[in-house]
């Protein structure tokens, strides 16, 4: 029973210090790149794209909640990272994300150059946003770009080179920042207060909740229309199919913010992320 118990708290905080739930989102955005190539299906491929990506990402995350353990032990929304960092000490969570950075980058290779200078890139801004001597995550405008923008930039262009050395779609790549930079706005949102209250200055903190709101609707309007455009640019009108998935989680994420609805946000992504995989899995066996 005992070992049970200790079994079950290792994989809660190495859950939570890698974020691996989070790595749906390579997921889909592989999938969606391999779509759009027209590429032939290489199982191989496929899935070491997917694993490299995802310990890249992962590994960007465990060095972002080390950086960030004092402060996120004041926000109750993500305490628990806190918890995991200091669960396995900091020497520690330092090994793991060289180790998640080398396995990487070890994959990456096997794929081709291309595909490792993006997975550099992704990894450098990644760092650059939660580095202590630049902190972009605390500066107006640089803390949605490095946090957002640039990110899903970098992960939608790793994804498109594992199967096409060309350049992807303008549409594509407008669909996935704009979406991202709108969904970070709105998460970063919710912990308003508690930047707040440690007098952290960024692109929430400055100005109200109602100009994010705004801001965000119109990024989502962005991405939506981008999305339609590439469906239709290429074709691809099955894709439109996928478009009713995404109403029921952005109707949640802005009741959130407008404080009406109560449940923590870690379990939220937790369903969500469940939510999106089988989204994916009924997109991809109905319509593709």
């Amino acid at each position: 029973m005992e070992f049970l118990k200790k079994t079950k708290e290792f994989l809660l905080n190495f859950f939570n210090l890698t974020r691996i739930l989070s790595n749906v989102k390579n997921i889909a955005v592989v999938f969606l790149s391999f779509y759009l190539s027209g590429s032939n299906l290489d199982w191989r491929r496929l899935f070491i794209g997917i694993i490299s990506l995802s310990f890249i990402c992962s590994a960007i995350y465990i060095y972002n909640n080390l950086s960030d353990a004092k402060i996120d032990s004041y926000n109750k929304n993500k305490n628990h990272y806190s918890k995991s960092v200091r669960y396995f000490g900091e020497k520690n969570t330092s090994f793991l994300a060289v180790i998640f950075t080398i396995a990487g980058l070890y994959f990456g290779f096997t794929i081709n150059l291309y595909f490792l200078t993006a997975l550099l890139a992704l990894l450098i801004t990644g760092f650059l946003y939660s580095f202590q001597y630049t902190r972009f995550k605390e500066r107006v405008i640089l803390d949605i770009l490095f946090g957002a923008t640039l990110t899903f930039f970098f992960r939608f262009i790793a994804s498109w080179l594992i199967f096409s050395i060309s350049m992807p779609p303008l549409s594509a790549v407008m669909f996935l920042i704009s979406a991202k930079s709108a969904g970070y706005m709105l998460y970063k949102e919710v912990d308003r207060a508690s930047l707040l209250s440690l007098k952290i200055k960024n692109s929430i903190t400055v100005v109200s909740k109602k100009t994010i709101v705004i801001i965000s609707a119109l990024l989502w309007l962005v991405s939506f229309s981008s999305f339609i455009f590439l469906c239709l640019e290429k074709g691809l009108i099955k894709l439109l199919n996928f478009v009713p998935f995404a109403i029921p989680p952005l109707t949640v994420i802005y009741l959130l913010t407008l404080n009406k609805v109560k449940t923590q946000i870690r379990y939220l992504r937790v369903i969500g992320f469940c939510y999106w995989i089988l989204a994916i899995i009924i997109t991809w066996v109905l319509f593709l």
